[in-house]
């Protein structure tokens, strides 16, 4: 019994890791696509960002940007697209305030 559970056990892991591989390849060849469809994901984001209901989009677009140390899309003045006169505090280096200019990470996501 030990041996067919384990044998069983190494089926399932050895197509777990052949799935992964397989997945990494299309993702290497395909990468504009996949770029493309997360910018547009980002680009909606940040349309909801304001919005009360969207809090998930919020989260998502400040934990990016702080862990990432960026700021829009391309810049910092992406902000200015979704009518806001300031960046979020997550663009902001120090957390806090800044503007589009000042104390604000300059690279895109």
């Amino acid at each position: 019994q030990n041996r067919c559970m384990l044998l069983l056990y190494f089926s399932f892991v050895t197509i777990i890791f052949i799935g992964e591989i397989a997945l990494a390849i299309a993702v290497y060849y395909n990468k504009d696509g996949v770029t493309d469809s997360i910018k547009g994901q980002f680009k909606d984001c940040m349309g909801k960002y304001t919005n009360q209901t969207e809090e998930i989009c919020r989260d998502t677009i400040d934990s990016l940007q702080s862990v990432l140390k960026c700021c829009g899309i391309d810049k910092p003045t992406d902000w200015k697209n979704y009518t806001m006169e300031t960046p979020p505090s997550s663009c902001c280096i120090d957390g806090k305030n800044c503007t589009f200019t000042d104390n604000c990470f300059k690279d895109g996501c």
